[in-house]
């Protein structure tokens, strides 16, 4: 027996069907965890358990596989979590061979596989050109995962009939077409695959229909839209198993007039992860989004409510509390509210730990909110978020930051208190072409590990060789120190591309 089978044999049982996946995936690819993990969940790899999510379990599957050398973590989230990942290139032949052996599922590559007529594997990776796909009938299958990777990218936008499918697979409940554009009317026949739980594609529709909801086993619906805005039925809020739901481009909800009718017999209360939709400021996003109180991720653009507010004498933007998504770990943020620069009263959940602010082109004074979140770790602001040349950061501002971004923002000068930045890891400058240096205050952040600067002046690069220079000088001075607490790493300095204004 090789070692690969002998580390196969040795793997638990539920780690075996995980990590044979592997093999329907192209060889030399990285593969995005968030969507490996949601396709390990509807297959059933990863069972249901009252102690711990089923994501967060799906997610200590992929580390105990990296652990034992089976899978390679590529690239990281800023939270430190795998973002991408891959199986070495003889991990990958023997899953296949394995895979096909077992029949556990069968990979079909354009120009080396005939597609088959009769298939007998349990799933199906095809890769393989859109017109070769067009041309395949096959007959009336048992197979529960149809995966789709279309290589001929040059012809993403034109659109595909996938009628063959209701007629031949109706028992899948994997159905993966993301990479196919499925045309500018999205397919009613979609309501009679009831088993499906994992549903991905393009199209060109800007609906999608009420029937959706006949899919009551559904628990990933992903859309990308080639089109505008989308709109989805009232009847997708009554998804009981729901629990993702991605559309690329902006999404509404095609409430009736009356809106709380509409949400009186919503029921996901499942729902965890939800993007992109488009929520008008105040009380209607508020309904909304109390419809979904195990909401974890949140992304969304806000368009522009206005009212008098007593507390600020004047004007100001209604934001939607959000305090009572008590399970909201992390938010992405984008505003299209104009006029700008009108007062915002945030009200984020303490629990808070990763957000992301585009395009409010708020005044620095009203950072405070956000800097007294007791638990928030990674904070990214981008497109001008705040504007105003001077960000002062006061003591205890931001206790428990890991990672600060700051993209394409308009401050020339930033100052920071002695307390503020205790843990931040590290800091990431892009674009941000007015900024005149990075506070000497980091020179004493000791938790701090890299600085990255990307197409900024030549004076914040300079501050950030400084930074380096004065920790790694301050640590060889205090060696005694470090050698009776938790040595810390050293400080990275790295360079994208700067340029001088």
């Amino acid at each position: 027996m090789s070692i690969i089978g002998f580390s196969y044999k040795n793997l638990p049982h539920y780690l075996k069907p995980c990590f044979l996946y592997f093999g329907g995936f192209l060889q030399g690819k990285d593969i995005h965890v968030s969507k490996l993990t949601r396709l390990w969940e509807a297959e059933g790899f990863v069972p249901a358990n009252k102690e711990k999510r089923q994501d967060d379990a799906a997610q200590g599957f992929l580390e105990d596989l990296i652990r034992r050398n089976l899978v390679m973590g590529m690239e990281k989230r800023p939270n430190t979590k795998v973002k991408t990942c891959r199986v070495h290139d003889l991990l990958h032949k023997f899953c296949m061979e394995k895979a096909k052996l077992e029949n556990f599922l069968l990979q079909i590559n354009s120009g080396e596989d005939v597609f088959p007529e009769q298939l007998e594997e349990y799933r199906l990776f095809v890769h393989s050109y859109q017109d070769e796909i067009d041309l395949w009938r096959p007959s009336r299958s048992n197979i529960r995962a149809l995966l789709f990777n279309a290589i001929d990218l040059d012809n993403l936008l034109w659109p595909r009939d996938i009628s063959f499918i209701f007629d031949s697979f109706k028992l899948v409940k994997v159905l993966d077409l993301e990479s196919f554009n499925i045309g500018g009317t999205f397919p009613s026949e979609i309501q009679y695959l009831i088993q499906m739980r994992y549903f991905a594609a393009q199209t060109d529709a800007n609906s999608i229909p009420s029937s959706i909801a006949k899919l009551g086993n559904l628990e990933t619906f992903v859309v990308r839209g080639l089109g505008g805005e989308m709109i989805l039925p009232c009847s997708l809020l009554k998804m009981v198993k729901l629990r993702h739901i991605h559309v690329n481009h902006r999404v509404s909800f095609g409430l009736h007039e009356n809106m709380d009718e509409s949400l009186s017999h919503s029921q996901l209360t499942n729902l965890e992860t939800v993007s992109t939709p488009r929520l008008s400021y105040g009380e209607d996003a508020e309904k909304i989004l109390r419809k979904m109180p195990k909401l974890r991720k949140l992304s969304c653009i806000f368009s522009g409510t206005f009212g008098y507010s007593r507390k600020v004498m004047g004007r100001c933007v209604r934001f939607p509390r959000l305090e009572f998504l008590s399970h909201l770990e992390s938010l992405k943020l984008v505003s299209n509210s104009y006029p700008a620069k009108l007062p915002h009263k945030f009200n984020f959940p303490s629990q808070l730990r990763e957000l992301t602010l585009s395009k409010f082109r708020l005044p620095w004074n009203q950072i405070s909110t956000i800097a007294e979140l007791p638990n928030l770790v990674i904070l990214k602001l981008s497109l001008r978020a705040f504007e105003g040349d001077h960000w002062e950061v006061k003591d205890s501002d931001f206790p428990e930051l890991k990672y600060l971004k700051l993209d394409n923002l308009k401050v020339a000068q930033w100052s920071v208190s002695y307390d503020a930045f205790p843990k931040l890891e590290h800091l990431v400058l892009t674009k941000c072409k007015h900024l005149e240096k990075i506070p000497s205050h980091f020179d004493d952040v000791v938790s701090l590990k890299s600085i990255e600067v990307n197409w900024c002046n030549w004076s914040v690069a300079n501050s950030a060789q400084e930074i380096q220079t004065t920790q790694r000088k301050d640590m060889v001075n205090d060696v005694e120190v470090w050698q009776n607490a938790k040595v810390p790493h050293w400080l990275g300095v790295k360079f994208g591309g700067i340029f001088p204004l």
